[in-house]
């Protein structure tokens, strides 16, 4: 096995990670430091009422599990993720799969929340929808194509340069846990 294709690899996932695009509703760059202080001031402001919720599907679903669990346990904020697959199969059932998210934030998105929508695509329409009918802060994640269209719906909006899966997800999870690190002190 050549090695070389490993170090190529992770040097292209390193490169995904600093090219990361951050912009805010107005469509402006932002620096990581601004995102992140911006987000953590809405989730210290809104903590006594508020809470994350995250969406996404396939890898995304998987961490938007694994952001949840962690945000609460570790970030001590309460934190969900709308991927329980009885209430995907009942709201895809009954309202269509495009409406398995904005169905079930009807009876659980308040005003004070902030929904994390991740897409590696930025284009599946059921995360689209359920970002068009958030009234709350909303970050998304996004990757492959800069022109995708949950990368303009955001008040935040972090968008990987790749067509990679791999990539694009890596780089998702990763950022989630560097924010979810700084947040809670445990990386100085």
């Amino acid at each position: 096995m050549d090695i070389s294709l490993f170090k190529s690899y992770f040097s292209n996932l390193e490169k995904c990670l600093d090219t990361t695009e951050i912009t805010g509703i107005t469509n402006r760059e932002l620096s990581f430091d601004s995102a992140a202080t911006i987000l953590f001031s809405i989730c210290k402001t809104n903590k006594p009422n508020g809470k994350l919720i995250f969406i996404g599907n396939g890898g995304s679903a998987a961490i938007a599990s694994h952001m949840a669990l962690d945000w609460n346990k570790a970030g001590g904020v309460r934190a969900t993720a709308l991927n329980d697959p009885v209430a995907l199969t009942a709201y895809g059932n009954d309202c269509g799969f495009n409406h398995v998210f904005s169905g079930q934030l009807y009876n659980n998105l308040n005003v004070q929340d902030i929904l994390i929508a991740i897409s590696s695509s930025g284009e599946s329409k059921d995360i689209l929808n359920a970002v068009e009918y958030a009234d709350a802060y909303v970050v998304t994640f996004s990757g492959f194509s800069p022109l995708n269209t949950l990368r303009k719906k955001g008040h935040l909006n972090f968008y990987v340069p790749s067509h990679q899966y791999g990539f694009v997800e890596v780089a998702h999870l990763t950022i989630l846990h560097a924010l979810l690190d700084i947040y809670n002190g445990t990386w100085k």
